[in-house]
């Protein structure tokens, strides 16, 4: 196949397919002036580098590039250093606020109101009292023992001196109480069933 291309000394397009108004002719006269042109340019390119007119342009066209090539370097130098001190900046500033932040830590918190630790202490030894009365109170009525008469007294002064302590909360905080007169303590239950 190769062989028969190189053989081949026909045009590659028909004249048929393309008519000839619609292709221009390549004028040779055209080429030549186009030619000359060139050649013009380049003489007067000549001419006035030997008087040194475009000669300096030319220089200072290098002086110019160079010296934006050596601003450049120093402006990108001048944004990246820049940019480092703010970051720097930034890590300075938090680095103090963590300093802050540890010596808040370190700082005892502001504890609760001493009457809130006093009221939670009496609250817990109130319920251990109360267990212990009521694994007292369970014991005995296992056995299907009576109660001592200064068992019951002391019950009974108990129960009073609780439900006086409710009454005064009540008037203290009525919202808080509330919630507890809903649900029945489990030492008035015991001492309900515990009734001889």
């Amino acid at each position: 196949q190769n062989t028969e291309l190189e053989d081949d000394n026909e045009p590659p397009v028909p004249d048929d397919l393309a008519p000839a108004e619609r292709i221009p002719p390549v004028l040779e006269n055209e080429r030549a002036e186009v030619e000359q042109q060139q050649q013009m340019e380049k003489r007067i390119c000549e001419i006035t580098s030997s008087d040194g007119t475009i000669g300096k342009k030319k220089k200072k066209g290098k002086k110019g590039r160079e010296q934006q090539q050596q601003h450049l370097p120093k402006k990108q130098s001048d944004i990246i250093n820049s940019s480092i001190r703010e970051k720097l900046a930034a890590i300075a500033a938090r680095k103090e606020r963590m300093r802050e932040i540890r010596a808040q830590l370190v700082q005892p918190i502001v504890g609760s109101p001493p009457d809130m630790d006093e009221t939670f202490h009496n609250a817990l030894q109130q319920l251990k009292s109360i267990t212990e009365m009521r694994k007292q109170l369970e014991l005995l009525h296992e056995k299907g023992a009576k109660l001592p008469e200064e068992t019951a007294e002391l019950l009974e002064r108990q129960l009073k001196a609780e439900e006086d302590a409710i009454k005064q909360n009540e008037t203290e905080a009525p919202d808080a109480v509330s919630t507890n007169q809903d649900s029945e303590t489990p030492f008035e239950e015991s001492a309900q069933g515990l009734n001889f």
